[in-house]
């Protein structure tokens, strides 16, 4: 990657990051098994939300924690974490 592709890109990442309608989610992971969704955890995140980014895993919690712009059709497995 080159110098202006790498400029590029961390100005799409700030323009994201500090847009007023991202929000954090709860990905599920037993209620996406039982719907159905057997796949990474990631891949299944970015069928629903093509644009969520900060992916970190809760292994204690059987989730995975993520930010994305709002979704509009959010399944049951992904609940949005109020902001406070």
């Amino acid at each position: 990657m080159n110098d202006k592709s790498l400029h590029a890109a961390l100005a799409h990442l700030a323009r994201i990051r500090s847009a007023p309608s991202i929000a954090q989610y709860r990905y599920d992971m037993f209620g996406a098994r039982n719907a159905g969704f057997l796949d990474h955890p990631q891949k299944v995140i970015r069928l629903f939300a093509p644009d969520a980014f900060d992916f970190e895993p809760v292994t204690i919690a059987d989730c995975w924690i993520f930010r994305s712009p709002e979704i509009v059709d959010m399944p049951d497995f992904i609940i949005k974490i109020p902001q406070t």
